[in-house]
């Protein structure tokens, strides 16, 4: 594994050699190349990043640019793409391991399904793989344990990439014309490529035509399989597997969707010219040591690309990965037995919620059940309190509103109870809370229930002003700033690669307690009347606690315990909180979560080698936006100013207390 001096493995390795008659590169230079949504320049493999100098007669003064900038500016590209020997990808979302679910054939499935596991940058950036849909006990009740895995997966097509003004049945068409034959020979195609993917096999070479068709009759899954550039033939019936694991004497059906659960030896017989499958695609791939996935650190060679190791297959997953006690006869019940069986405030065996809930399945009404009045309610101990979801607008104006949701269609359960407690603010508390998801919705899980942290504000006036600032804020992050990326980032003003991870917990709503009226209690009448109040002197109020739902990320960050690759990569979430003109307002390391990654790993297999990092508590958050909010222009340069030196004292306590380096970083 290669390190600089100060044993850092992320850092650049080469410098590219500049064409004497360039241009000179200006800081607002248009050489932008491949990045990610926050902007910021990013490449897949560590020895993507170079240095090239800015003026091509002065060789030492260099900045730091990725291998599709150096492709953008056109300088002698075609020289040195040679050193790079995977081809040059685009960044793509890293998925979370698949907790959510909805019933098969839901008409809101979206894409990638729910169920979806994450097979790493090799498979998941082919256009033409098919995606594995995770199952567990609950989807297939007369699951074996003691047999394959494999067996109670589905695996389903991704749509043939196409313009969003055309549809496309598939990768494969059945082929109607009984008159096509296979290169003159006396077998006719039982399926054609679509338009589509075979117009991408027209484009390319012999050598990497053969590659694709191999790779797209592979993720068939199915043995006596041949195919050439127009479509794919079955040298013998294909042999389905049924419900119930037994091989069917089931057709090939025009719908290459029921193609889907089915055995597989992994063998066909050879032809001259036609591409044969392979057993080496036939299963996920959850390789630990993937760098370019960019999602923790991994064995690096000298060229700066990911050492490859064995992968595991999704025969070695656990069916209930998330799951603390799926054992025995445990794994026959049913999810209506479960509920029935199942202690709802327990929190044994749920899985944490790391992805995001569609807005379509977003909960608009909570049923809040608090038999310890955690909220404060004042009713029966047995009766639960009624939530709604509230969303505060972008600041765009001189009042920042907040608009009620329209419909409670969408109806979840939160189970409160004070042994599931987190941790304790001065003004506000965190609990693991088991949700129930709105319908169909579930989660793999027994009860079909996942956990969320839920915040609460502690009864007083500040402590609510608090929560509502931490929710406006929340409101304003883009989506990304919750997602993770394959590959690197450079964030300046530091000049070394960073994973692209999430910056702040995924977020799925604030709630206000409803009224007998059936309106949400704004309390904006009482609010008004503290607006003088400080935090060290806030009155206590009796008002009901609103509830902030977000992602559970794991423990205080020990910065002294960390390699210098991870306290950078802490220190970089900071920088890219203000990119977006905001600060955090009170950044300790008790603000900043770590918890076992990579995340698209089950949880079992999850280790602090590779961490996850998030920065939280944003109850003192302060925005450019918010701030310049019905500000007159010749009051807004004052508020700049004001925010740009709250950045910097911010950065400079980050520093510190992350033991990074003034110079040198």
């Amino acid at each position: 594994m290669f390190r600089d001096s100060e044993g850092r493995v992320r850092f650049t390795r080469y410098t590219v050699k500049r064409d004497p008659n360039g241009v000179v590169i200006q800081r607002s230079n248009p050489y932008r190349g491949l990045r990610t949504p926050n902007g910021l320049i990013w490449a897949h493999y560590l020895n993507e990043f170079v240095y090239i100098p800015r003026v091509p007669s002065v060789p030492n003064y260099v900045t730091t640019w990725s291998r599709s900038m150096v492709k953008a500016l056109g300088e002698n590209y075609d020289e040195i793409e040679g050193m790079w020997e995977a081809p040059l990808v685009p960044p793509r979302v890293i998925r979370p391991w698949p907790v959510l679910k909805l019933p098969v054939g839901h008409p809101a499935q979206p894409d990638p399904p729910l169920g979806a596991v994450e097979e790493g940058c090799k498979w998941e950036h082919s256009d033409f793989m098919c995606y594995h849909i995770r199952a567990d006990s609950a989807d297939v009740p007369e699951c074996d344990p003691d047999k394959s895995v494999s067996m109670y997966t589905q695996r389903v097509p991704r749509r043939c990439p196409a313009d969003a003004s055309q549809e496309c049945s598939g990768r494969v068409i059945f082929n109607e014309d009984a008159d096509l034959a296979n290169n003159g020979q006396d077998m006719r195609y039982d399926f054609l490529w679509c338009k589509h993917f075979k117009s991408r096999l027209d484009a390319e070479d012999i050598e990497d035509r053969y590659r694709t068709i191999a790779r797209a009759v592979t993720e068939m899954t199915m043995e006596g399989i041949i195919a050439d550039e127009n479509g794919v033939q079955f040298t013998s019936k294909p042999q389905f597997t049924a419900q119930d694991g037994r091989p069917s004497t089931m057709t090939v059906d025009k719908d290459v969707y029921k193609i889907r659960e089915r055995s597989w030896s992994g063998t066909s017989t050879p032809r001259s010219g036609i591409s044969t499958p392979s057993s080496a695609f036939s299963s996920p791939r959850l390789d630990p040591t993937t760098s370019g996935d960019g999602d923790g650190d991994a064995d690096v060679q000298k060229d700066g690309t990911a050492a490859s190791e064995d992968t595991m297959s999704i025969d070695a997953l656990d069916l209930n990965a998330d799951a603390s006690s799926s054992t025995g006869t445990d794994q026959m019940v049913t999810p209506k037995e479960a509920l029935l069986n199942t202690d709802p405030f327990s929190t044994d065996g749920l899985p944490k919620l790391e992805e995001f809930i569609s807005d379509g399945f977003l909960p608009d009404v909570l049923l809040v059940h608090d038999p310890d009045h955690t909220t404060r309610h004042k009713q029966a101990a047995s009766e639960p309190v009624k939530y709604k979801r509230v969303i505060y607008q972008l600041p765009n104006a001189a009042n920042v509103e907040a608009a009620e949701a329209k419909t409670e269609a969408n109806v979840a359960h939160l189970h409160l109870r004070k042994t599931n407690r987190l941790g304790t603010g001065h003004h506000s508390e965190v609990y693991s809370a088991p949700l129930t998801l709105p319908p169909p919705l579930s989660a793999h899980s027994r009860s079909g229930q996942v956990t969320v942290a839920a915040k609460l504000a502690f009864p007083r006036c500040t402590a609510h002003t608090l929560l509502h600032n931490e929710a406006r804020t929340y409101a304003q992050f883009p989506k990304h700033m919750q997602e993770h990326y394959c590959g690197y980032n450079v964030v300046p003003p530091c000049r070394f690669p960073v994973p692209v991870g999430p910056v702040v917990p995924k977020y799925f709503g604030f709630y206000l307690p409803v009224g007998e009226d059936g309106n949400v209690i704004w309390r904006d009448e009482e609010g008004a009347k503290h607006s003088e109040c400080s935090e060290e002197n806030g009155c206590k109020v009796r008002w009901l606690s609103p509830i902030l739902l977000m992602e559970q990320c794991g423990e205080p960050v020990e910065p002294a315990k960390f390699t210098v690759d991870q306290r950078t990569e802490c220190f970089s979430l900071v920088l890219r909180l203000h990119e977006l003109h905001i600060t955090q307002g009170s950044f300790y390391v008790r603000n900043i979560m770590i918890q076992p990654g990579p995340l698209r790993f089950p949880p079992a297999r999850r280790s602090f080698s590779r961490p996850s990092f998030r920065i939280i508590d944003f109850g003192r958050a302060r925005s450019l936006d918010q701030l310049l909010a019905g500000k007159e222009e010749t009051g807004r340069a004052g508020v700049i100013s004001e925010l740009q030196r709250a950045l910097w004292d911010e950065e400079k306590q980050a520093r510190d207390e992350l033991l990074i380096e003034e110079c040198g970083f």
